[in-house]
């Protein structure tokens, strides 16, 4: 498969399960979703090119922020190759064959199987899986093993696609591929899926601040309730109706005295 063929139907030509309609809708979600990230990253993400020049073989790594997490990244990689359909003079790598991995936990629990499966998991990084999902099929995710877009790889693609770096051109003059050394700069799968159970819950006992609408504006005004779970941080006070002040009692009439 071509990233141009993963880009217009993961599911290829034959199968039609998912209409153009869905895909073009889950496609703009995740672009947004990438904005998104852009804006809380201030447009730096790190990544890394790679060329074996004996093989013809280009790689992209990129660390690839957590939408959910602060500070939490996740490894993606794109490996592009020719075969018999792709002219040796071609410099447009969505027209090469790819292959793929990811350690981001929705792309292990649903796709890793399925994509080693359909061969489209990079095999020299195999040793990086997650030991079980790379073995098991996701029965409850995804247990007729369709090959769908994956949104962690669908962000690598757009970052690829904004820094046009998806030609031969643009990765000439790239470090020489170095297995050894891609592997060392790429999180083991399962150490990264324990890091991510932790911080859910870091996130989820964290201890609510209450706050009152004027002080939320203020917060609001300074970026503060803009930031990552802020609705998990603060919590607005309910608006209390004023207690009624105790009317002061009435003096009794003296009884008159009668003559």
């Amino acid at each position: 498969m071509t990233l141009d063929e993963y880009l217009i139907n993961p599911l290829g030509k034959a199968n039609a399960v998912m209409s153009t309609a869905l895909r073009e809708a889950t496609k703009l979600q995740y672009s947004q979703k990438f904005d998104n990230i852009l804006l809380r990253e201030n447009g730096k993400i790190q990544y890394y090119t790679y060329r074996d020049r004996k093989n013809n073989i280009y790689w992209i790594h990129i660390k690839v922020p957590s939408e959910a997490v602060n500070k939490f990244y996740y490894d993606v990689v794109f490996k592009f190759y020719q075969d018999s359909k792709v002219k040796v003079t071609h410099y447009d790598l969505k027209k090469w064959q790819v292959n793929f991995f990811s350690n981001d936990p929705a792309f292990v629990y649903t796709y890793e199987h399925t994509y080693k499966e359909k061969g489209l998991f990079i095999k020299e990084l195999i040793p990086k899986a997650s030991k079980q999902a790379i073995k098991y099929k996701a029965k409850e995710k995804n247990p007729t093993d369709l090959v769908y877009y994956s949104k962690i790889l669908y962000f690598g693609i757009l970052f690829c696609q904004q820094r046009d770096i998806l030609t031969t051109a643009r990765l000439l003059e790239a470090p020489e591929y170095n297995n050894r050394e891609l592997l060392s700069n790429i999180q083991d799968t399962d150490k990264v899926l324990e890091k991510r159970q932790e911080e859910e819950k870091k996130i989820s006992h964290k201890k609510k601040i209450e706050i009152d609408a004027g002080t939320a504006k203020k917060l609001k005004q300074y970026g503060v309730l803009d930031g990552e779970n802020a609705a998990q941080r603060f919590v607005m006070k309910a608006n209390k109706v004023p207690t009624v002040r105790k009317t002061k009692a009435v003096n009794k009439v003296k009884k008159i005295k009668k003559k």
